[in-house]
């Protein structure tokens, strides 16, 4: 191998590092009642159940801290009747009222609150309703959940729902989600055909307040959300898209399309990571094959046979690579990335794969043959 297509860990360590400092941990708040299976929701949405497996740390007395690389809860204990003037000075005075908790760019800075209520209780009290209209007063992106539905019959649901919504109609934007980790509550629906379950609208909603710079960690750490994934992916490849047409912009002879590998090779990491794929071998495996097969063959391949591999673009570039093939080509690895991920990520969702690939099966023929032909319909058009 030539020493300008050469792509070494260090170049491939950078392409993270990158990645890594772009993109900011979320940091959600679980709190509210007693009982209300606060850990059951958080294992239930985020892989490698944040709220068993991790070791907590303390935070305050009653909020522990429980972490990944990807994602941080702090979770409350949750308030007992008796102790309510207690839980409100924990949960506002040594918490949610300190400045590193405030904003969005602090490393321990809240970006959600999840307020959760125990369905069986079929209660949504007015403390409750306090302490949401105190967590909105201080700034905070806020939604209810309402835990174990499948405690309660369709009246029972609808009469707390109705009962929630009343306490709480003049906080501005607040939502309330219906969930329950029994799986036949999650299946069912009402004779409309909906869902009684709020899943996937919980996870919209979270993915909408986010921060921008703290979505892809937070759509990585998800067990599900295969819409949500797909759309983060879909902005990385434009990010990508448009600074290899900056590459190009003035343009570039085919023998120097190397140019283009570290944008395509952060291209790569960047969308294998919005859907939560590991590798195996880590990042050395993935350099030694973007230094022998993967990406850097294909451009390796498209920079000495262009013509040969879509009849026309010679014709058409003038033997080089301008911003529109710089652009198209990045375009190309990316969505070829995104619809493998997507596939193996939903495999893993429905129980018949898990999130760890082996680099040299993922990045195979079929995926090569997957980019030339989004390459040559970009390029037709």
């Amino acid at each position: 191998m030539s020493e300008e297509f050469a792509y070494s860990q260090e170049k491939l360590d950078e392409e993270l590092r990158k990645y890594q400092e772009t993109f900011k941990k979320p940091n959600v708040l679980i709190c509210g009642q007693t009982g209300a299976g606060k850990s059951s929701i958080v294992n239930f949405i985020f892989k490698d159940e944040v709220a068993k497996v991790s070791n907590g740390e303390p935070c305050t007395r009653d909020i522990t801290l429980y972490k990944n690389n990807l994602v941080n809860i702090y979770d409350s204990e949750g308030y007992e009747l008796g102790k309510e003037d207690y839980y409100k000075k924990m949960l506002f005075d040594e918490f949610l009222c300190k400045e590193n908790h405030k904003g969005i760019d602090g490393e321990e800075s809240v970006h959600l609150v999840w307020y959760v209520v125990n369905g069986a209780s079929k209660r949504f009290t007015p403390y409750d309703a306090e302490l949401c209209h105190k967590i909105k007063s201080e700034k905070y992106k806020l939604c209810i959940i309402l835990s174990q539905i499948d405690q309660l019959d369709e009246t029972q649901l609808n009469e707390m729902v109705q009962s929630v919504k009343k306490q709480t109609m003049d906080i501005v934007g607040v939502k309330c989600f219906r969930t329950s980790t029994d799986e036949s509550a999650i299946n069912a629906r009402d004779e409309n055909g909906d869902k009684y379950t709020d899943w996937d609208e919980l996870i919209e909603w979270s993915m909408d307040q986010m921060p921008e710079m703290c979505k892809d960690r937070f759509v990585s750490a998800m067990k599900k959300g295969l819409k949500e994934k797909e759309c983060q992916a879909k902005k990385r490849i434009v990010a990508a898209t448009g600074a290899a047409a900056a590459v190009g912009a003035s343009p570039i002879p085919f023998s120097d399309a190397a140019v283009l590998i570290p944008i395509q090779a952060g291209l790569v990491l960047a969308v294998l990571n919005v859907y939560g794929i590991k590798f195996s071998g880590g990042a050395a495996a993935l350099a030694g094959l973007l230094s022998s097969f993967g990406v850097q063959n294909l451009g390796k391949a498209i920079a000495g046979n262009l013509v040969k591999l879509i009849p026309g673009v010679g014709s058409v570039v003038g033997g080089a690579i301008n911003a529109a093939v710089a652009a198209a080509f990045t375009a190309a690895i990316g969505e070829a990335t995104s619809f493998i991920a997507y596939k193996q990520c939903e495999k893993a969702i429905n129980g018949e794969s898990d999130y760890y690939v082996d680099i040299n099966d993922f990045f195979n023929s079929d995926y090569m043959n997957l980019v030339k032909q989004i390459l040559s319909s970009k390029l037709k058009k």
